[in-house]
């Protein structure tokens, strides 16, 4: 092993790859909506538990669920500097028209109780009608961060150790 970690030519291709890992990273870790994972949400009010889920999914359709709603609810959403807006839009005309309404008006968006949502990979806070605030969290998102930093850290390590042996083997050649 240690014969093989010692060669430049393994430590270019694990620093490659831990260039690489680190771009995907990052870009996880940055995104503004974490697609495909679930965002929950679990809250009593007045005795009763309220358990929620939202998915988005890239093609700007969000599935939400919850203990209201005997099946899954599909709608479109759209996301704007820090802001995910669900569309109240049945077609893709009247999507377009809604998503233009928001970009003409966006902080009277912004401010209409319901619509927007504050939101990042992590988490997704919306403010309600007497100023509630409901906060959904994405433990997928979590769990990825800390298992994908662990995973670069290590191999960060591994590719330094691989070029500190390849230049000691040239420095005794």
């Amino acid at each position: 092993m240690k014969n093989i970690l010692s060669q430049t030519k393994t430590a270019i291709i694990l620093l490659f790859i831990t260039v690489l890992l680190l771009g995907s990273y990052v870009y996880m870790i940055a995104r503004p909506i974490s697609y495909g994972m679930s965002y929950y949400n679990s809250v009593v009010y007045e005795g009763v538990k309220f358990e929620g889920e939202i998915r988005f999914n890239s093609d700007g359709t969000v599935l939400s669920k919850n203990t209201n709603f005997e099946e899954p609810i599909e709608m479109y959403y759209y996301y704007k500097d820090g802001y995910v807006f669900t569309l109240v839009a049945k077609n893709e005309e009247e999507r377009a028209s809604e998503i233009a309404y928001i970009n003409e008006n966006f902080d009277e968006a912004i401010a209409t109780p319901l619509y927007a949502s504050k939101t990042s990979a992590f988490k997704q806070v919306a403010v309600g009608l007497d100023e509630e605030v409901t906060t959904y969290t994405c433990t997928g998102a979590a769990i990825f961060a800390v298992v994908g930093g662990v995973v670069w850290l290590a191999l960060f390590a591994l590719a330094t150790f691989s070029f500190v042996l390849s230049k000691r083997a040239k420095n005794k050649a």
